[in-house]
């Protein structure tokens, strides 16, 4: 299909959250889960609940995806962090945008889940302009919040989205601290 798939892939990292941007196209999830296969990387996506449909819910399901309603998702960071305490090897990923529109501010799920589970968050892009797709850097939460989505907006500053007016990096920085 044209596309190059990078990776910075550390086989060491046995448990993360992954989040991937940005995610302005249905062509987002397929091409992703594409990249990551081929890296040799399972993943399990959390998608949002009205995808899960027939036809489409088997097919997301095959690929690993698993589906949340985000009008009860309060006990999603717990839940999901509990399954990083009973698993040898998981990777979760999300989108923080939380939609293909284009977003104020991202959902700050991604960076409490990690924080709960005591694992890494892992980058992963895709790069419309380039044709290029892939796993790229990761930190470690530090629990400095405004520090940490920082160095998250660096990694994607120059990544380019399917659709550009729907991709704005402010959406990052605006995103706030949610009390816990």
């Amino acid at each position: 299909m044209g596309w190059t798939i990078k990776s910075q892939y550390d086989p060491k990292i046995k448990k993360a959250v992954v989040i991937g941007a940005p995610h302005t196209s249905n062509w987002d999830f397929p091409l992703g889960v594409m990249a990551l296969r081929v890296l040799g990387i399972k993943i399990n996506i959390i998608a949002k609940h009205t995808l899960f449909f027939f036809p489409l819910g088997f097919i997301m399901r095959f690929f690993g995806a698993v589906p949340l309603d985000r009008k009860n998702s309060k006990n999603f960071v717990k839940g999901t962090a509990a399954l990083f305490q009973r698993a040898d090897q998981l990777w979760v990923g999300l989108s923080p945008e939380g939609t293909r529109k284009k977003v104020e501010s991202w959902k700050t799920g991604f960076y409490y889940l990690a924080m709960e589970a005591n694992v890494p968050i892992v980058f992963a892009y895709l790069d419309y302009e380039k044709k290029e797709m892939g796993i790229g850097e990761y930190i470690v939460p530090t629990g400095d919040f405004k520090a940490d989505l920082q160095l998250i907006k660096n990694f994607y500053a120059d990544k380019s989205a399917c659709y550009p007016d729907k991709w704005d990096l402010e959406g990052i920085t605006n995103t706030k601290v949610k009390n816990r």
